[in-house]
């Protein structure tokens, strides 16, 4: 599909293999929203190098997993452990506040200004777009720049929330030969049946 294409670019990443084997465990979750849960009761462990997908319909629990394993506000039954010193970079499906210079939020997130904005480049953004409010981005282009700031950030393991929504299928096969390349921890969600079956070492379904 991409014959026509220039060739691609490859993409790095600040993965940084964690010390021991076993990362994280997940024993007998059951995430809850006003006391109501919300799926049925999950358990894993996550050892270095799993890549581990996270299938199932919409609705039912798949971000809100991820919520509880970046330690966000979600009630829960059951036991998350988490190892000490583990490094988290996570991957929302969207902001919710996405507004000021590029500038501003790259000195937010601590990243080198220079590294952030070639990594951009690579991804297909044009150097007229750094001088935009980034309220004013495409869907694809805020997307970019989530998953820059993820790429760019060391960490153990990488938490993505469905990476592939709004990307062009160059920027796809970019992530893509990423994580083969590089064969980064993960734990993600996507709708691309296609990307998973080639990337995730492992599934597990959200009932």
């Amino acid at each position: 599909m991409l014959d026509d294409v220039e060739e691609i670019e490859n993409l790095k990443i600040a993965y940084v293999p964690f010390r021991t084997n076993s990362l994280l465990t997940l024993n007998n979750v059951i995430p809850k929203y006003n006391n109501k849960t919300v799926c049925a009761e999950l358990s894993f462990e996550i050892k270095r190098g799993n890549r581990l997908a996270l299938n199932g319909t919409n609705g039912c629990g798949k971000s809100t997993i991820l919520k509880i394993i970046t330690t966000q506000n979600i009630n829960y039954d059951g036991l998350v452990t988490i190892s000490s010193g583990l490094k988290i970079s996570y991957l929302p499906q969207q902001a919710e506040k996405f507004e000021g210079s590029l500038d501003n939020y790259i000195y937010d997130a601590g990243i080198d200004n220079s590294l952030f904005k070639a990594l951009l480049r690579k991804l297909g953004f044009s150097r007229d777009q750094f001088f935009k409010d980034i309220s004013e981005f495409s869907l694809g282009q805020q997307r970019k720049v989530f998953i820059a700031k993820s790429l760019l950030e060391p960490a153990n393991i990488y938490i993505w929330d469905e990476p592939l929504n709004y990307l062009d299928i160059y920027c796809r096969q970019q992530i893509e030969n990423l994580i083969i390349r590089y064969q980064p921890t993960m734990i993600f969600v996507e709708h691309d049946k296609a990307f998973v079956d080639k990337v995730a070492t492992e599934s597990k379904i959200i009932n």
